[in-house]
């Protein structure tokens, strides 16, 4: 810090170039010559001179004084020189007197305890050592510094976030600082240094010094964002308002082998089915790995393993295979053999397995039910009469049933329901499917000849119509070419392999076109200022998803989300096409005698019709595997006694949530945000249930990749010194002086080269007045 001089005392604090007191050793030349150069006497008795003695000896006291006042300014003229050579400075008082040096500070201090940060490479940890380097810096600091400490993780949170005058509390407190398994939100860590920052400087017993200290392994993932990204700004404030420092604690190469994901062939299984899982795994080291035991868990029983070879820097994707047969949520689990980063060698994932899938097919009435058309979607649906499970009982329930015995059953008995054509909804319909598929069920919507376009676009909880869509007209009647958009929807993912099985020859004459341009406007309206979902008023809903196209780009197949359920849409309700026979209608009418496809007697219906279903259930997976850090959200259903919700963590401890209002349906939410480390949390509810959670680590803190200081912006890359490829990794200690001022001590040194020129005139001058007088 610059100092600026005021009227109080001085007191010297050092010397920009000390190393030039040495020419202060030239002062002992005039006293050395002087010496060398005095007369040496013989006292000889003279009677003559007698006389003249006590005239000589008043005149030598003169001459003796003379001399000595020479000698004093030949000697001062060194001294003065060699002060001037190493620059002095002085120390500044404040207005009580006490030096500047001496002024107490505030220290935040912020460290990154990110899952990255657990990687040990030696002995220690990048966070162990991340902790020591913190505690060294506070032991060193003044009686007097006030302290501040901020936890770097995803979210960030303030440990101290009022400034204590206590050193032994942050040290403690630092000593307690715990690692989690989350990713690292610099942004977020940033805004608490700069809350805590702000605060101080309106406040009058502060200190009002501040420096911050980030220990950090600058992963890549994270810290590019004070590149170009939304921390950035924040950081350049920061260093504009405090002395920053950033400290790197990643040296070196790095070794890690991580289980990257598993996934499962389908979140929604039946007892006694197998379920593929494929356990994704990546070598980030630049040394090969071979015979890497990768094993498969259910349930805490290993159920299969295998041995894989790693190439360098090689993503490789393990395909192994389970079979369970015991109904309710299973917890499935991928490891390899703990390494240097132990937080990413085993990874979980929640499966919800069911005793039947209980599928409902509702049609227009009991009478077009037994329709040829209306026959073909339950005959689809309904799997091969030799499929059931290993003790003789079927996976499957189906039933039909019209419109009307709809609106008083229990929808709570089914997994999914599919409506087939009807002529629409009313809105206390749409308001129970949408309920329906919040609570996690699956709503398949085959919109036909039938449809009313009036009757479908009655809105529904969030303002849209159930569909997410709104209906406005048949399409022209002609052979229309399909789009699969790549196959990137997990309808048509099965399909890719299987080119012969008819998708994109399917005979679509017509379809109805929609209206989505409703659905972000409508979707913004149930966000809050974060961008999240307010789950206390509004149930969480994803934008339209488009799984089939023409190649027109018209949609034919859609997707949405609805709470914890699916929706999906087909915009060309399946036909037989054989009753009137193709084209047999030229009007563009949704009269009973139009035809709109073909498709019920093409080879692609019935794995089609079975992929929709099981996409509307393919919700469990998301809802229930999630990343370190974000937030467990569910509903329980309202009883008579006061509701209970609680949350089992990975650790066994237990926390009690509050739950919120109910809503319409009696449905209780709540949320858990505190899954800072990776595990299974177990929830359980008043009814008795008990659902658990996968947490993970994100995939992206394996990497280990550390950002180069090179790509950190300008203001910040000044932070390293002399060091062009290193943040500062030395401790951020001061010594007791404040910072050299290079414009004060280039002053002072003026006025003493000032002063060494009056000292040369003055010794010139009295010299020659001296002499002249002896003479």
């Amino acid at each position: 810090m610059p100092l600026s001089f005021t009227l109080g005392p001085l007191a010297v604090s050092g010397f920009a170039s000390g190393w030039m007191l040495l020419w202060t050793a030239a002062a002992a030349i005039p006293i050395i010559l002087h010496l060398l150069n005095r007369k040496q006497q013989r006292v000889a008795p003279w009677a003559a001179m007698q006389l003249l003695r006590q005239v000589i000896e008043q005149e030598s006291r003169r001459l003796r004084i003379e001399q000595l006042l020479l000698l004093l300014l030949r000697t001062l003229i060194p001294i003065v020189l060699a002060i001037a050579l190493a620059r002095p400075f002085f120390n500044v008082t404040d207005a009580q007197g006490i030096p500047e040096s001496e002024l107490p500070r505030l220290w935040i201090v912020a460290i990154d305890a990110s899952a990255s940060m657990g990687y040990q490479p030696q002995d220690v940890s990048r966070f162990e050592l991340a902790k020591q380097q913190a505690l060294d810096l506070i032991a060193s600091t003044n009686t007097g510094d006030a302290y501040a400490l901020v936890q770097l993780a995803n979210p960030s949170r303030a440990i101290i976030s009022r400034p204590t005058f206590d050193k032994s509390s942050m040290l403690s407190e630092l000593r307690r600082l715990e690692l989690f398994d989350t990713a690292l939100n610099l942004s977020s860590g940033l805004q608490w240094i700069e809350s805590i920052a702000a605060e101080v400087e309106l406040s009058s017993t502060l200190p009002q010094d501040i420096h911050v200290a980030i220990y950090s392994d600058l992963g890549r993932n994270s810290w590019l964002a004070a590149v170009d990204g939304d921390a950035a700004v924040p950081l350049k404030r920061l260093q504009e308002a405090a002395s920053l420092s950033i400290h790197s604690v990643a040296e070196g190469p790095v070794a890690n082998v991580a289980v990257t994901s598993l996934q499962p062939s389908q979140s929604h299984v039946v007892v006694g089915s197998q379920v593929d899982m494929v356990i994704e795994l990546e070598n980030f080291a630049d040394a090969p790995v071979s015979q890497l035991p990768v094993q498969l868990k259910a349930n805490g029983q290993t159920m299969a393993s295998t041995y894989i070879d790693l190439q360098p820097f090689q993503r490789y994707a393990v395909h192994l295979s389970t079979t369970l047969s015991i109904a309710g949520p299973a917890v499935i689990e991928a490891s390899i053999p703990a390494d240097r980063l132990v937080s990413d060698d085993t990874r979980s994932c929640v499966l919800e397995v069911v005793e039947q899938e209980r599928i409902l097919v509702v049609v227009p009435s009991a009478s077009q039910g037994r329709d040829a058309d209306a026959r073909t979607v339950p005959l689809a649906l309904r799997p091969p009469q030799t499929r059931s499970d290993e003790r003789g009982g079927p996976r499957q329930t189906l039933a039909v049933m019209s419109q009307l015995e709809l609106r008083t059953a229990d929808l709570t008995n089914w997994n999914a329901v599919v409506l087939v054509d009807l002529p629409g909804l009313t809105r206390s319909e749409q308001l129970r499917l949408d309920s329906f598929a919040a609570a996690g069920g699956g709503v398949v919507l085959l919109m036909g000849r039938n449809a009313n376009p009036s009757a479908w676009n009655v809105s529904s909880a969030d303002g849209l119509p159930l569909s997410g869509f709104q209906l406005i007209e048949p399409s022209t009647e002609e052979l229309w070419e399909l789009d699969p958009l790549d196959y990137q929807s997990p309808i048509l993912q099965p399909f890719q392999a299987f080119p012969d099985a008819g998708l994109l020859s399917t005979p679509i004459f017509r379809f109805w076109k929609i209206d989505r341009s409703l659905q972000t406007g409508n979707e913004a309206a149930n966000r809050d200022s974060e961008g999240t979902t307010n789950l206390e008023n509004a149930i969480e809903r994803a934008p339209l998803a488009v799984d089939l196209a023409t190649t027109s780009g018209q949609p034919l197949i859609t997707r949405r989300r609805v709470g914890a359920g699916w929706v999906v849409s087909l915009l060309s309700a399946p036909q037989s096409g054989a009753a009137r026979g193709l084209f047999a209608s030229t009007d563009n009418s949704t009269s009973a005698n139009a035809t709109w496809n073909a498709m019920a007697t093409w080879p692609s219906f019935v794995p089609l019709m079975q992929q929709m279903v099981i996409a509307s259930l393919e919700h469990d997976f998301e809802d229930k595997n999630i990343f370190a850090g974000q937030a467990i959200r569910g509903t329980t259903r309202r009883t008579a006694e006061a509701p209970q919700v609680s949350v089992q963590r990975p650790d066994g401890t237990q926390e009690t949530l509050a739950v919120g209002q109910a809503d319409a349906q009696g449905e209780l939410k709540w949320r858990f945000p505190r899954t800072q480390h990776r595990g299974v949390y177990l929830v359980r509810s008043g009814a008795g249930q008990e659902q658990p959670y996968a947490v993970n680590i994100d995939p992206a803190e394996s990497a280990l990749q550390s950002l180069n200081p090179s790509q950190l912006p300008q203001s910040a890359r000044k932070l390293a010194g002399d060091a062009p490829d290193t943040l500062a990794r030395k401790l951020a200690v001061e010594s007791a002086r404040p910072l050299v001022s290079a414009a004060q001590a280039d002053r002072i040194s003026q006025v003493l080269l000032y002063g060494l020129v009056a000292l040369l005139i003055a010794e010139s001058t009295l010299a020659w007045w001296f002499g002249r007088r002896v003479a």
